[in-house]
């Protein structure tokens, strides 16, 4: 076993040491946003450290074993979100999570998971030929519109939109022919003042928010405010560690999860933030690597979505805290605080080494 971890280790160093310093990033500025070890830091390297163990365990397990656990984990996950909908913990105005005491879950997390397995295989069993055909992607859609209304209620905007776009992603790299999605980007446009009717009254307030937030300075756009005063202070090399103002006077709401971009730009300055934009773009570039190496569709579409899971998170989150984009929480992968976002990626980068290793593997 220790054997296997230590090649593990040789053939993918470059991936660890960016997935390892990303994990280290955010243990560094949590610690600096409480001026404290706890309760983030140390919350977050315990973690890390029960989690990584899962990272190495799917390097043995059979390639043929993920693709046969690709439906029953998307219909256990359902089952999850149904639970959390009638018995979940209610917390910040919302029901997201079980209570397991030692830590809560977020099931919405591991959405992203399932569906992308479920995805992959749907379409790698698919006969090419069939793919151009609308009706092909019929089971995909309604796969996804499912956990997307029932992570919607809860309410979480910011995942529904990420379940909504791994769906659209993988039906596009699928082969749909391109009537369709000029077809769906009509409907959608014409539907947008139904979706408006829907969305709760914050969620509306966020997007209002977002085109002019010093229209509330002191509620609805104090994040963003507060957000674009932490950045754009810090200049080129930032006011040092454990020197930022913004978070260290509480002006900066949700400065360890959400917004941790804004404490890390305010801290390290420009020359910083583009050393995570850069070592996340290492990461994407690795994950591609992968994909295009694969021997197998199933794998290349998962290794694919991964990717582009990875860029989704980055550019959302990264986009709100610079006020470019409405604020719909979405993490940082492996630097925002976060317990069921992070073990949802360790997971899905043990998946994607493994896939790594099996490149060659046919199905």
């Amino acid at each position: 076993v220790l054997k296997s971890i230590i090649a593990t280790i040789l053939e993918f160093d470059i991936l660890f040491i960016i997935i390892i310093s990303l994990t280290f990033f955010g243990i560094a500025f949590q610690c600096s946003a409480a001026e404290s070890w706890k309760p983030w830091a140390e919350s977050h390297l315990q973690k890390g450290l029960t989690f990584l163990p899962i990272l190495f365990i799917i390097q043995f397990i059979k390639p043929k074993t993920i693709k046969n656990l690709a439906y029953p984990l998307y219909i256990i996950n359902l089952l999850l979100l149904i639970f959390v909908a009638i018995f979940g913990f209610i917390g910040m105005g919302a029901q997201r999570w079980i209570d397991l005491y030692v830590f809560k879950l977020q099931p919405s997390e591991f959405v992203k998971i399932s569906l992308i397995l479920f995805l992959a295989r749907y379409y790698a069993d698919i006969n090419p030929e069939q793919l151009p055909r609308l009706r092909t992607h019929i089971i995909p859609i309604f796969a996804t519109l499912i956990p997307f209304i029932l992570v919607a209620k809860q309410p979480d905007l910011g995942t529904g939109i990420i379940i909504l776009s791994i769906a659209v992603f993988s039906i596009f790299i699928s082969g749909i022919h391109f009537r369709y999605i000029l077809l769906s980007a009509i409907g959608i446009s014409i539907s947008m003042p139904y979706i408006w009717s829907k969305l709760y009254d914050y969620q509306k307030q966020r997007i209002l928010t977002f085109l002019n937030p010093e229209s509330d300075p002191l509620g609805s756009g104090y994040h963003v405010i507060q957000s674009k005063i932490a950045i754009g202070s810090a200049g080129m090399y930032g006011k040092g560690y454990f020197q930022g103002t913004q978070s260290k006077l509480n002006f900066l709401p949700e400065k360890h999860t959400d917004f941790i971009f804004a404490t890390i730009s305010e801290e390290t300055g420009f020359i910083g933030s583009i050393f995570i934009v850069f070592l996340f773009s290492l990461l994407i570039y690795f994950t591609l690597k992968i994909a295009f190496r694969s021997n197998n569709n199933f794998h290349r579409l998962i290794a694919a979505n991964i990717a582009f899971l990875i860029f989704v998170h980055v550019f959302i989150n990264i986009g709100m805290v610079l006020g470019i984009l409405p604020v719909v929480g979405v993490p940082l992968p492996l630097i925002s605080y976060g317990g069921s976002s992070l073990l949802s990626f360790a997971i899905l980068f043990g998946i994607l080494i493994h896939i790594g290793r099996n490149r060659y593997t046919k199905f």
